[in-house]
Order: structure tokens, then sequence, then C-alpha cells
């Protein structure tokens, strides 16, 4: 729809920005769309992206300086009690200092059971990948965080053996060797809810392995009186399952009760009738009772749905008192659980044990978009330095990237969300850090980023940057939002014909984009100075549209263009009340002071200064 006018705008953009930047020094150049970014005064050197319409990246300019953003005057970091030790993490060194039940910190929110969403409304709430464009919330635009989701196309191997890693909150101790990956047909062993990822113990894991080994052709075999082939079965679960141990009823007789209807009926999880069911089967038959296998399903399935109430009425310690009272909870099969526990835990500040499960999560379990949303969660809940930590154990994929290489952004495009929305309380983000993102949103051309890296520039009046990343973002992806920064940082660096140009072309793609269109128009309206005319045709349709869309700003704006340039008092008039109806505003009303007192309406001008005088100071400057 707007494909060629909107390539064809940004490549005459990208040509008279380049123009009239050509001897800016000590710049990134993007290539292709070229529009060098110049710091705004005393913030710094801001890093630019560098692909163009061909997606092709050339090589940076050998003069380009390092990225060094100025801190924020205003910001400052919050103070943290969990202690820095300095160097590098290191397997089997901690490197943080903490208590081993820590009691201070900060208190992470809760996150759902997915993927954190940004705030509706925001103006990051499109900057999740999404597969068709939608129509993006009215916002000011300034960035607050971003969550990043997992790839559901990419297939999940098992995870590569990784290296420990320390656990950033534990006290210091001696090394740990490094948890060996998981064999194919050896379940790891429950967490343990312990001071630390302890091995569980046979007692421990007896209810889980009797989940986890299927003994079905063994009870066959024993209700056979088969001694030879139980023998032999019993063998083969010992060598796949070494911690195994058959169950203590084997050859007990076997009941005539049909267990057949209990199991459909667990399958289907009513597991309130499964109990009922079951006890009407002991009241005809006092002697009888359900399977091993079945109760212990049947009891850990019953403690996960007590664990989730426990979790939605944010009541932490039941939740950790139920999975420790249930080690078959706390298995890779029991994913959801296991995510709960860690969220709590993190809530309680016990972060120690919080960290220690999700590590246990991705050195055991090998589901790819399970091991990615439990980094994402964890980063919701734990300090920095946890989520670095647990990014570190991510595998390492063929084309030599880290599978976490996305998630461990996330705590960074928080950081720059924080920044862009004005929050005093952000922290100023190192030029490491941003050439690093940089680098890798250039290599993967992600539109979303380099969407962040605009509102980032752009929340610190760093006009040229944020345009040139709005370009780039524009190029890859067809997006409301992305236009939206795009028009707002053409206006910002003083284009406004190329920007009503823009705008123009765009603005029935969604409200914001339309509100865009209405800005600028009125803009010059009402600036006598301006060298920009519109056709009678365009003012006329401007007029309908705001009228059918009772803007305000835009029906004052028609009401001062009547006012001092077509000189139609009573025109303006009708334009300025209407404006006031719609929605009351200084400007307006001032118009229908100024009408009032050049038609020489006294008694109208004094009901405005009367309703209106003590909101309004400019209105004092009329006589009396």
């Amino acid at each position: 729809m707007f494909d060629r006018p909107l390539v064809k705008f940004l490549a005459l953009s990208a040509t008279a920005l380049t123009v009239s930047l050509a001897s800016a020094q000590n710049v990134y150049a993007p290539t292709g769309f070229g529009s060098p970014v110049l710091p705004a005064p005393g913030q710094g050197t801001a890093f630019a992206p560098q692909w163009g319409p061909q997606g092709v990246a050339p090589s940076v300019m050998p003069a380009n300086p390092a990225v060094v953003p100025a801190p924020n005057a205003w910001s400052a970091a919050p103070a943290t009690d969990v202690a820095l030790v300095p160097g590098p993490l290191v397997p089997g060194q901690n490197p943080f200092a903490a208590s081993p039940n820590p009691t201070h910190g900060h208190v992470p929110a809760a996150n759902t059971a997915t993927a954190a969403q940004p705030r509706a409304g925001s103006a990051m709430a499109n900057y999740l990948p999404e597969a068709t464009v939608q129509a993006p919330a009215a916002a000011p635009p300034r960035a607050p965080g971003i969550t990043a989701t997992a790839n559901p196309t990419v297939s999940a191997p098992a995870p590569m053996p990784a290296p420990a890693q320390p656990n950033p909150f534990a006290v210091q101790s001696a090394p740990t060797p490094a948890p060996a990956a998981p064999s194919p047909g050896k379940p790891a062993n429950p967490f343990s809810l312990g001071t630390g990822n302890e091995t569980a113990t046979a007692t421990d894991s007896e209810t889980v392995k009797r989940d986890e080994v299927d003994i079905s052709a063994l009870r066959y075999y024993a209700s056979k009186r088969d001694l030879q082939r139980v023998g032999a079965e019993m063998r083969r679960l010992k060598t796949l399952h070494p911690d195994w141990e058959p169950p203590a009823d084997l050859f007990a007789p076997q009941s005539s009760v049909d267990e057949q209807p209990l199991w459909d009926l667990f399958t289907v999880g009513n597991y309130a009738a499964v109990r009922a069911k079951i006890a009407a089967y002991k009241s005809v038959n006092p002697e009888w009772n359900p399977s091993d296998d079945l109760v212990s399903k049947l009891e850990t399935a019953e403690a996960r749905i007590s664990l989730e109430r426990a979790f939605l009425a944010g009541n932490w310690n039941q939740v950790v008192a139920i999975a420790n009272s249930r080690p078959s909870l706390l298995v890779c099969d029991q994913m959801q659980s296991l995510w709960n526990v860690g969220e709590a835990l993190a809530a309680m500040r016990d972060y120690a044990r919080s960290f220690e499960l999700y590590k246990y999560i991705l050195t055991n379990c090998g589901n790819r978009e399970e091991r990615i949303a439990t980094v994402q969660k964890a980063s919701l809940v734990l300090p920095e330095q946890g989520t670095a930590a647990l990014v570190m154990l991510g595998e390492i994929l063929p084309d030599g990237t880290s599978e976490f290489e996305d998630v461990g952004f996330n705590g960074l495009r928080a950081r720059m969300g924080r920044v862009a929305s004005g929050d005093p309380l952000s922290q100023p983000i190192g030029s490491v850090d941003l050439q690093r993102f940089a680098e890798y949103v250039q290599r993967k051309r992600s539109a979303d980023d380099a969407a962040l890296f605009g509102w980032y520039y752009y929340g610190q009046e760093q006009w040229d940057a944020a345009h040139a990343w709005f370009v780039a973002a524009n190029y890859v992806k067809k997006d409301p939002k992305l236009i939206e920064g795009l028009i707002l940082s053409i206006r910002k660096i003083g284009q406004t014909e190329e920007a009503l140009k823009l705008a123009r072309q765009v603005r029935k793609l969604s409200p914001e984009l339309e509100n865009q269109y209405v800005e600028i128009v009125s803009e010059i309206l009402t600036d006598e100075d301006s060298e920009i005319e519109l056709s009678s045709k365009e003012f006329a349709a401007f007029e309908d549209l705001v009228r059918e869309g009772g803007s305000a700003l835009g029906a004052q704006a028609i009401g001062w263009h009547y006012l001092l340039r077509e000189k139609e008092l009573k025109t303006a008039r009708g334009w300025f009340r209407e404006s006031v109806e719609w929605e009351e505003n200084e400007g307006a009303v001032i118009g229908l002071a100024v009408v009032a007192a050049r038609m020489r309406h006294f008694k109208t001008l004094a009901s405005i200064r009367s309703r209106y005088g003590d909101k309004y100071a400019a209105l004092d400057k009329f006589r009396r």
C-alpha cells in the first residue's frame, strides 16, 4: 500500500541528511540510507546502524570512535545490598557475596506463567515480534521496557555440557564440579530445595522414580510368575535407572478390580472423581488398594494443583513447602511447577536457591523453548548478575552463537527502555554495552531492537541518532509504531516538509499516524513564518478530517489560520468554539477572546475572562 512511497521517502530523506551532515567527523555513518549521527551537546557520540535497503552490512568506518553515551545528570544508580566482588564469572568461584539466607535486596514484581508483555498503550507495546502489522496504542514517543520472546520455530536438541556457573548469591565456598549433561535414557534426579542443588537422596526421589519408570512389563511377568523374565526386566530397568528399586507389592495377589476407569478419569484431570471412585471401590472391597503407580501419580497431580493455587495467591512459603514435600514436582516434566517455585523463592528474596533451581533446568532439561523461557523468567525476578550467570550456561549453536544470545540482552533492553521513558532512577548505560548490542542488532537486522535504539536516543534528545535508527528499522519492517518514530524524529531534526509528505502517505494506517498528520498540519497553520503552503484541496480535506475526528488541536489551528491569514473572524470563532467543546484548551480560549475583542463584543470578552481567567493568565492582557 505504501511500500514504494515510503522506500522512496527513506531514500530521499537519507540523501538530504547525508548532504547536510557530510562534514561530521568521528561518527558512525549508516550506509544505504546514510544518516550520520551527531550527538546532542554534552551527550557523547551515538551509535548508528550500518545496514541499507539491500541488506548489506558494510564495514565500519576506520575513524569510528567508541560509543560513549553521557550519563544522565538526573539519574543515580539505586543502592543495592548485594555486594559485588571484582572479577569475571569463573566456574567454581562466587563473584558475589551474600548471606546464605538473604533478607535484603530488590523485590522483583511477580511474573505470570508466560513471558512478560509490555504495558498496554505504551510506545513499546509493539516491540515484540508480530507476524502481522497491528495498529499501535496511543502513547507518547517514549519507551518502557521490552521483553524478547522465544523463537517457536527453533528445534530443541539436548543441551551440550555447559561449564558450571557459580551462584552469584551464595556464600563463598569450595569449587563444585560441573554437572554432567543429561543422558538420553536417564532422567535427572529432582531438584532439591536445600541450601544448594544437592543430589536428591533415595528417600526423597522414591516417588519421582516410581513416576518415571515404566514397570508395566515387569508387573505383567510377575503376574504370570515368570521369574526368569522378571529378573531380566529388573536388570534392564536397573541399568537404565540405577537408583530405581522394585515395588514391594510386585508379587502381591492381583485384584479383580479394573483400574481402567480410574485411569480414564485421571487422564482428563478429574482427580476428585478418581478419589471418589477409589472410595466407592473400597466400600465394596475393603481389602482392595489402588496400584502404587496410580496413587503416586494422583498425589503428584494434586500437589501440583495445590502449588499452582498457592502461587496464584502469592503464598510463597506454601509454594516452597508443597514442592519440598513432593520432589516429583521438581523435575523437567513438571516445568511450570519448577518455574513457579523459582519465582516464589525470588519473591522471598532467596536468590541463592532461586538461581540454583533455574540452573538445574538449564543443566538437566533439553527442551529448547523451555530453556529460553526459563532464562526469560529468571531475568524478570533475579538481579541482573544472576541472569548473566545463567546466560553463560547456554548451548553453543552451529553458527557459533549462544542459544541465549537474544534473551541475554533483555536486561539491557529494559535499561534502555527506562532511560527512554525518562525514569529518574534509570542508570546510565556504558558505551561497551551499547556497542555490543548494536552489533547484535545489525547482525540480526532486528527492526524492533533498532526501534528501541531510536526511542532510546529520542528520549535523550539525540534526534539525528534516533532518526538513523528509525530509518533502519523501517527498512526491515513495516509497522505503524516504527513509522511514527520516524516521523517524530524527522520533525525534531527540523524537516517539517519531509515529515508532512510521509505523514500524508501513511496517516490511514493507525490513529497515531493520523494524529501525527494533524499535529504537523496544525503546526504549519499556526506558524506565520512557515513557507509550507497547503493546497486548497488538502486544506478542505483537513477540515473534514478534524471534524470527523473531533480534534481540538486541529480545530484551534484552523481557527487561527482563518483569524490571522484569512481575516475571517466569524469562521475563526466557529472553529474556536468547536475546539473548546471537544476539549477545553488555552489556544482556543485565547482565540475566542481575540475574536471577541476585534469584533468589539466586550460583554462576550468579559464573559470569557470571568469563566476562564483563573486558568489562563494570558486573558489578563485583554483590556476590560
